[in-house]
């Protein structure tokens, strides 16, 4: 039986974003797959980009380690989505699930959108600047090829050839 670790009654079966979760009718929480919450959040495209999702995040200070996992009820570990987002998820290391608070997945989803506008931004901001250095190292490649000895005259000019001197 699949029930919330917070709550302590069953999820229901549904989708969200075309993809299977189980939810707490109580306090709005969700199990999924790993694997579903990246495509969630690979394939989101934003309906209307100036509405803005409400969400209900649990308090830092109530965040719980060793929430026990919906399915398999061994403790989750948590974990900060992203490394930095600041947004507490917990993750199941046996059954692949992560455990999202009510209004989670949309913190994720801004969170995973905010961060490749970024990521375009800094492409765009930055490119000239990488292809400078890309040239100035291929010419600083270049230049160490055309100036260092060839791999034969090392070994003809090697006064050891075969672990003996000469």
């Amino acid at each position: 039986m699949i029930t919330c670790p917070r709550c302590g009654i069953n999820l229901e079966s549904t989708e969200r974003y075309d993809r299977p979760v189980g939810v707490c009718g109580r306090c709005g929480g969700m199990r999924m797959t790993v694997e579903s919450l990246g495509t969630i959040v690979d394939e989101w495209e934003p309906e209307d980009p100036t509405k803005k999702e409400a969400g209900l995040q649990i308090p830092l200070d109530e965040v719980r380690e060793g929430l026990q996992c919906p399915a398999c009820h061994q403790a989750m570990e948590t974990f900060n989505y992203g490394g930095d987002s600041g947004i507490i998820l917990s993750r199941c290391h046996l059954c692949e699930a992560v455990w999202l608070d009510a209004g989670e997945l949309e913190l994720v989803i801004r969170w995973a959108a905010a961060s490749r506008m970024g990521l375009d931004w800094d492409r765009k901001r930055f490119s000239a600047d990488l292809h400078h250095e890309e040239v100035r190292q291929d010419a600083l490649e270049q230049h160490d090829a055309r100036s260092s000895p060839a791999p034969a005259a090392t070994v003809a000019a090697s006064p050891f050839v075969g672990g003996t001197e000469r």
